[in-house]
């Protein structure tokens, strides 16, 4: 998120409030920190890198982010990262805003 405030993508109030509201689910237990195999993350990111890098332009990171949640049987997706967002919704993820 800070990378967001530099570009000025959002403002410092707006990123307060969405970690406020991170905190406030992972007290409610809505957030868990998942197990999962990174050999198969990795093997989903070289896939998405060759399939879709070109067209979509999205980073490594964000790849990976994406491969995660693949991975963990993710149905829906939150990112303000619009390469992200487009790599997600070309795997079939619902993005959440």
């Amino acid at each position: 998120m800070p990378y967001k405030q530099f570009r000025k993508e959002i403002s410092d109030e707006q990123a307060e409030g969405v970690l406020k509201r991170f905190d406030t689910h992972e007290n409610r237990g809505i957030f868990y920190t998942p197990l999962f195999n990174w050999a198969d993350v990795f093997a989903i990111s070289l896939n998405l890198s060759a399939n879709h890098t070109k067209s979509i332009g999205a980073r490594s990171l964000d790849i990976i982010h994406v491969a995660s949640a693949l991975v963990m049987g993710a149905n829906r997706f939150f990112t303000f990262d619009s390469q992200q967002s487009q790599l997600a919704v070309a795997v079939g993820l619902e993005i959440v805003s």
